[in-house]
């Protein structure tokens, strides 16, 4: 994929100062950048490490615009890094639609051009929004909701009422919801567990299913 410093320049919503044709084909960290690739610089004490670097061009902030190379300046450049970075990343390999051999619970809500690939299990309630991605071997326990958008690679536990937002990526071997013992823990309480969502992590409150077991929670323990 080639795109040009002015086309980069659209999508961040930046300001662009160089030849707008520039061609650019990836992009990678300043000491490991080549002659096609853009880079990004966010603080003052990294700029003498643009004279060294064979980035083309390069994502800086505000305060470093005086800088002798093709920029695009941007309020906040590790999110126009993210950005760039997701438009050259290669396209990911999606199992097409729903594979019979997945194992599907009742009343499952599903998006367009969702992705569940064999040997899912999925419990009931579940709903997958637009564009989500399964992989094989993965567990979704009851009334799990994952967004728009989101990949969870293979071999994922997500437990039961778990939340996780839109373009979300889980990697293989993750555990969401999970619980320990912890003593002193009263039959019934009612406990936090983590709900990932694409900016932040949420707490949601859960009921406590042994007695003497729970989630982890926030720096103060209690029921409530």
């Amino acid at each position: 994929m080639k795109r040009t410093l002015e086309e980069l320049a659209a999508l961040l919503q930046g300001e662009m100062k160089g030849p707008p044709d520039l061609p650019i084909e990836g992009i990678a960290a300043l000491e490991e950048a080549g002659p096609r690739e853009i880079s990004f610089v966010t603080q003052k004490r990294f700029a003498r490490l643009v004279s060294r670097s064979q980035a083309v061009a390069f994502i800086v902030a505000p305060e470093l615009a005086d800088l002798p190379r093709p920029l695009i300046i941007v309020p906040h450049p590790y999110l126009a890094y993210a950005r760039v970075a997701a438009l050259f990343a290669p396209a990911r390999r999606r199992w097409p639609g729903v594979s019979e051999q997945a194992c599907l619970g009742r009343e499952l809500t599903l998006g367009r051009d969702v992705s569940i690939a064999p040997l899912v299990f999925i419990g009931d309630r579940v709903r997958l929004d637009d564009g989500v991605t399964v992989m094989p071997g993965c567990y979704l326990g009851d009334e799990v909701h994952l967004g728009a958008g989101t990949l969870i690679y293979p071999n994922v536990t997500i437990l039961e009422r778990c939340r996780l937002g839109r373009n979300c990526i889980v990697h293989s071997g993750t555990v969401i919801g999970g619980r320990w013992e912890r003593p002193g823990l009263a039959a019934g309480s009612r406990l936090t567990t983590w709900c990932i969502w694409p900016t932040m992590l949420q707490w949601v409150n859960t009921p406590c299913w042994w007695p003497r077991w729970g989630c982890p929670g926030p720096p103060n323990w209690g029921s409530g």
